[in-house]
């Protein structure tokens, strides 16, 4: 049905047999490190959460919108060469509103150096991931944000959960009004 949300790990080599079938796309551009796709059913419209690759700053990083099936890509959320996308999210009622997290994390070229900015957020889009805002009210605040994941409530769509990285700290928050304001409920 309109707006249902289909996603899968993208490290994988392949999708799975659903999308070769059901989307009939060729293959999705090579990505440095993809972390997510979702499809927003009944469009041709398609997201990839992009992380970019570990041990650099690059250019692709952030979130990718096809509205042409997966035959070409643009990038619609960027916010800098060291902040990559990390989760992204369809609204199962409306097709129109996604939501989107960023995460500013590096990996050392030595075995288990790992570096995390505070340039993370939650993002959302009311137009199909043509402009994005900034989601703030009730999060943790001043670039506080390591990293975020989302889950929209399938019985009740203006719910909307988050697991949020302070540091190394990780909290619940949940939002009963489509994300405009946030409040913690465990850590």
């Amino acid at each position: 049905h309109v707006g249902k949300q289909e996603s899968f790990d993208c490290r994988s080599p392949e999708p799975p047999p659903p999308y070769k079938t059901e989307l009939a796309f060729p293959k999705l551009p090579k990505f440095e490190e993809p972390l997510e796709l979702q499809q927003a059913n009944g469009t041709n419209r398609l997201f990839v959460a992009v992380a970019g690759h570990p041990y650099g700053p690059n250019e692709e990083r952030g979130i990718f919108r096809s509205v042409d099936g997966g035959q070409s890509f643009e990038k619609v959320l960027f916010k800098d060469v060291n902040t990559g996308g990390n989760d992204v999210d369809i609204d199962p009622s409306n097709p129109s509103i996604v939501y989107a997290t960023l995460w500013e994390e590096r990996q050392g070229p030595w075995e288990n150096a790992q570096w995390r900015g505070t340039g993370g957020g939650i993002y959302k889009s009311t137009d199909g991931g043509t402009t994005w805002k900034q989601l703030t009210s009730g999060l943790p605040g001043n670039g506080a944000i390591t990293q975020a994941n989302l889950a929209i409530a399938p019985s009740n769509p203006k719910r909307v959960y988050a697991a949020i990285a302070v540091n190394a700290a990780t909290s619940f928050y949940r939002s009963d009004d489509s994300g405009a304001t946030w409040a913690r409920i465990a850590s």
